[in-house]
């Protein structure tokens, strides 16, 4: 796991010749969200400019149920 300000760009750029931007790694931050509910949670992302979230269904769970 790394942090988006410390992520990191030469074991990216080494294995798989990835040079990310600094404007892609904020649209990939802005992209992401975390989840609270209840004592569980988890992070999401954003996959659609309609707000469609892709998660792990027991982030959801208290949600769904």
């Amino acid at each position: 796991m790394w942090t988006f300000d410390n992520p990191p760009r030469a074991q990216w750029k080494e294995r798989y010749g990835f040079e990310p931007t600094d404007a892609w790694l904020d649209h990939l931050r802005l992209s992401s969200v975390r989840i609270v509910d209840g004592p569980s949670g988890g992070t999401a992302a954003f996959v659609s400019p309609d707000g469609l979230l892709l998660t792990n269904q027991h982030v959801a769970a208290g949600q769904l149920q």
